[in-house]
């Protein structure tokens, strides 16, 4: 994350803020997506 910090995704003095939002999240679709994405272009 540290690198997108200066690259306009997100004001870089929220950094903090949007971190902690980022590493509480559950991401529970990121393998189905993935098997999803391979299905379709494999």
């Amino acid at each position: 994350m540290t690198f997108y910090r200066t690259t306009g995704y997100f004001d870089p003095e929220e950094f903090d803020a949007v971190q902690q939002q980022v590493l509480a999240a559950s991401v529970t679709e990121g393998a189905a997506l993935l098997r999803r994405f391979a299905q379709t272009f494999a």
